[in-house]
């Protein structure tokens, strides 16, 4: 089962919209990435990870504002999100 049919069956469930946004974001389909972070996001705000990863996915299309928004939500979420993330975090921005 691929993302896109998970999504049909587990609609609610953030987890695979995350998931699905990352394997996007790793084809460099970056709008299509941020609208599943976006989704993600709408059915668990507390998901730090996913405030953090649309942060980055922000950052490669220069929406930087809009990256810096999601780097300090997933910060206020998770104080910890700097330390699991940092290399990446230090990797993607410019």
């Amino acid at each position: 089962m691929d993302y896109t049919e998970a999504i049909e069956v587990y609609s609610r469930n953030a987890k695979v919209y995350y998931n699905r946004g990352v394997a996007k974001c790793e084809t460099l389909d970056y709008w299509g990435s941020i609208t599943d972070f976006d989704h993600a996001i709408t059915k668990n705000p507390n998901d730090a990870k996913a405030y953090f990863r649309r942060g980055l996915v922000k950052n490669e299309v220069q929406n930087y504002k809009g990256a810096a928004d999601d780097f300090f939500a997933a910060v206020m979420i998770d104080s910890q999100i700097v330390h699991v993330f940092c290399k990446k975090c230090l990797r993607f921005l410019k």
